[in-house]
């Protein structure tokens, strides 16, 4: 779980000291939480994931009551990122559903340049403001749910 070019084929995972999130023993649905921490890139979503396909759940901690809120779903492919879906919730922790015009929950497709080895995506890029694909409503309401339930972030459930 590491910033553009952190995957080693020959460590089969991203090197610790590249790791630009730490992993949450809590899962939803068999998915890892992962929390942003310090680093130079601050990254907001992970590029290169240690398994081939994973899906991960990204969060922050609110700095006012140092609970998790989730707000983006990532999907990756052969260790790159190839998805994400920025969920938005309202003043009461409701899901805000797609809207068009960017302001409800929206997914975004990522690009492989392999010529650089890296991945990105154009930000703001209205093209890119896409539908989120249903497979993931259940997943969107159980995250829901977690993020209502104010969980505090300790740093002992770390693994």
């Amino acid at each position: 779980m590491g910033g553009n070019g952190s995957y080693s084929k020959e460590l089969k995972s991203v090197p610790r000291a590249d790791r630009t999130h730490i992993e949450a023993k809590t899962r939803i649905d068999g998915h890892k939480i992962l929390i942003q921490k310090k680093n130079n890139a601050q990254t907001k979503t992970p590029v290169n994931s240690n398994s081939e396909k994973p899906v991960y759940l990204c969060g922050r901690v609110s700095k006012r009551d140092g609970s998790v809120a989730i707000t983006t779903i990532a999907e990756y492919k052969n260790h790159r990122l190839i998805r994400t879906i920025d969920l938005k919730f309202d003043s009461d922790g409701n899901y805000v559903g797609y809207s068009g015009s960017g302001k409800g929950s929206h997914s975004h497709l990522w690009d492989d340049d392999v010529s650089r080895n890296e991945v990105g995506r154009k930000p703001h890029k209205k093209t890119n403001n896409l539908l989120i694909p249903k497979k993931y409503l259940s997943l969107i309401k159980k995250i829901e749910k977690y993020n209502k339930e104010h969980h505090k972030w300790n740093e002992e459930k770390l693994q």
